[in-house]
């Protein structure tokens, strides 16, 4: 499945805060909503307040128009009464400046504590104290069938604090988003541009998903996806602590696939072939460089980018691959370890 985002915002630079950590509010939701009737309106009064509305703000320059502002708007979920706030990494991309405003109209400027484009995962924070935090459910126990609610600002401020209602219609969907594979909840809650990094909801207003992207094609409809929040988790604890999530592995070049045909044009062996090697990282310290043919990763036979992916994520950072080779029509094999991925070391690479 292939699946666009909701909307193309805008991310200021990751800072870290090594001095905080996310407690989750623990609360007996299900004793608060009551645990026999299933009641929308119950659900969504307990939740509201805890969904925000993001606007963003980037500065670009073209030799036509000079500077200008380009705005975008998003959704957010309180994590910590002192201000911590989840949200999609693709919201706030970009962004030179990031705007929350809560349901009583009260509006903040907001800090970017961290963001992960590989879970489309970013944790902001506003200067506030004393704020109605979400409470946290349990993704990895939900039903297909069970009733999910989505409550966001779909196209922005106009329509700030929408609920939709539906139920989850599949979990640990496989979708492709750009240039990624990622694992999500699949609901039929209506979800539209500005919806995303709003709350999914259960019946009994805990949060199990961050809402991310729908699919947009003539003749489609109902089917919108969210974080799994078990998967968010962990990528929000390491963004307050680091600012970025520790020990993602990188090999530190990008390729492109020799096909059958490309071979047979070319005189290419059937491989990956190296395009770029990035400085200082463990490819070009292992010895790969641009031009070699990678044909085995870890004795594995690879004739795609994704397939090395595959690989380098069965490991972590500090681990080490071997790598069957192709140079000039030469043989080798190398060994190469894998790097830590960095903000400032975050491309589309391997």
């Amino acid at each position: 499945i292939v699946a666009n985002r909701y909307l193309d915002n805008n991310s200021t630079e990751s800072t870290s805060n090594t001095d905080s950590s996310i407690i989750y509010q623990n609360v007996n939701s299900k004793e608060n909503l009551g645990d026999t009737n299933y009641n929308v309106a119950n659900v969504v009064q307990a939740v509201a307040d805890t969904v925000v509305e993001i606007v963003t703000e980037q500065v670009s320059t073209n030799s036509i128009f000079g500077q200008y502002i380009s705005t975008g708007a998003g959704s957010g979920v309180i994590l910590t009464e002192d201000g911590y706030i989840v949200t999609c990494a693709h919201v706030i991309e970009g962004a030179t400046t990031v705007k929350v405003t809560l349901t009583d109209g009260t509006s903040y400027d907001a800090t970017v504590v961290g963001s992960d484009t590989q879970t489309d995962i970013a944790l902001i924070k506003i200067e506030a104290t004393g704020l109605t935090s979400a409470v946290i459910g349990d993704s990895d126990t939900l039903v297909v069938g069970e009733p999910a609610i989505a409550i966001g600002n779909p196209l922005g401020q106009e329509f700030a604090g929408s609920v939709t209602q539906g139920v989850i219609s599949a979990v640990n969907r496989s979708v492709q988003v750009e240039d990624k594979q990622l694992k999500l909840i699949q609901t039929d809650a209506a979800i539209n541009p500005g919806n995303s990094g709003g709350a999914l909801v259960n019946s009994y207003g805990e949060v199990i998903g961050i809402n991310t992207v729908k699919i947009t094609q003539d003749g489609v409809e109902g089917l919108g996806f969210a974080i799994p929040i078990n998967e968010a988790k962990p990528v929000i604890e390491d963004l307050i602590k680091d600012g970025y999530v520790k020990g993602r592995p990188v090999i530190g070049i990008s390729g492109r696939a020799v096909t059958e045909d490309v071979s047979k044009i070319y005189g290419y062996p059937v491989g990956v072939m190296v395009i770029e090697v990035q400085p200082y990282s463990g490819a070009e310290l292992g010895g790969l460089k641009s031009g070699d043919i990678i044909q085995k990763v870890n004795g594995e036979e690879v004739t795609t980018v994704d397939e090395i992916n595959e690989i380098r994520d069965e490991h972590k950072a500090g681990d080490q691959l071997t790598m069957d080779i192709v140079r000039n029509n030469e043989k080798m094999t190398l060994t190469i370890t894998l790097g830590e991925e960095k903000p400032e070391t975050q491309q589309q690479s391997n």
